[in-house]
């Protein structure tokens, strides 16, 4: 199946979890509720000095305080998971930029900068990789949708969310050269206007049971066009079972381990 084609379970602040990000990623067959995510999530704080992005604690993670562990240390958490399995499923890391203060310009070489100093640039599947010959990346998946989940073995999506601006202007500024995507947040009260054209190719919404009929469509719109649609905090078995009606690709969840419904399937990706 194509990637765009595919649903899965991923796990929303991966860092405050009680599960660790192997535990987190591990598929059980005989019980698929049991962790199975082929997605983490990291927020991030910017801490500028005169590296440009390649000192240790120029990024660091926590949920709504600047201080906490270097990004990298949960970058070496997903390179010991290839470093076991390297033909492992692709994985989807989304990484919420937190910081609003100081220049958004610098941001995009910074946070690549720290992906090459403290990550393996090579295991990344970047929007210059689906797309070589042109920055239309919405265009591009219209006509030919993602590649396949099996060609994808051993390789991390990187999503950039959170901070509009900064994501807006990464997702922008040279775009075949960027290692991230960058997601768009959509209401799932209103219904989404798919563009024809863009850079940004995966959308993102914190869904509700109350808006169900309304994101359906906004989901059955991006389906169509070959987009991907990530909810977040799924935590409920009402909402995750709209979720499954709805067609959903990512589903972000706190419920990693002790539910027997919060899985997408007898397997870690589901043909939608």
């Amino acid at each position: 199946m194509k990637y765009n084609q595919a649903s899965y379970k991923q796990s929303h602040n991966s860092y405050d979890r009680d599960e660790d990000s192997h535990v987190s990623l591990t598929f059980h067959p005989d019980d698929p509720a049991n962790a199975g995510c082929r997605g983490l999530e990291y927020d991030i704080w910017r801490h500028s000095d005169g590296t440009q992005g390649r000192s240790l604690g120029y990024f660091t993670v926590a949920h709504s305080t600047s201080s906490g562990p270097p990004f990298a240390s949960y970058l070496g958490y997903l390179l010991s998971w290839h470093l076991a399995d390297d033909s492992h499923d692709v994985i989807f890391v989304t990484v919420d930029i937190k910081s609003s203060k100081g220049a958004k310009e610098s941001f995009p070489d910074e946070i690549d900068n720290y992906l090459r100093e403290w990550f393996d640039a090579a295991l990344i599947y970047s929007p210059g990789q689906l797309s070589p010959q042109s920055d239309d990346f919405v265009a591009y998946v219209r006509q030919n949708g993602w590649p396949d989940t099996d060609a994808l073995r051993g390789k991390f999506v990187f999503c950039l969310s959170g901070n509009k601006d900064w994501k807006s202007y990464y997702a922008k500024t040279l775009p075949r050269q960027r290692l991230c995507f960058a997601d768009i947040d959509f209401d799932s009260g209103k219904l989404v206007t798919v563009p024809s054209s863009g850079q940004q190719i995966i959308y993102s919404s914190n869904l509700s049971d109350s808006n169900f009929n309304t994101w359906r469509q906004s989901i059955a719109s991006l389906r169509a066009a070959n987009l991907i649609a990530r909810g977040y905090v799924l935590n409920s078995q009402s909402i995750w079972q709209h979720a499954q009606q709805a067609k959903l690709n990512a589903f972000s969840t706190d419920k990693i381990t002790g539910t027997t419904w919060a899985c997408v399937g007898s397997t870690p990706f589901v043909q939608l």
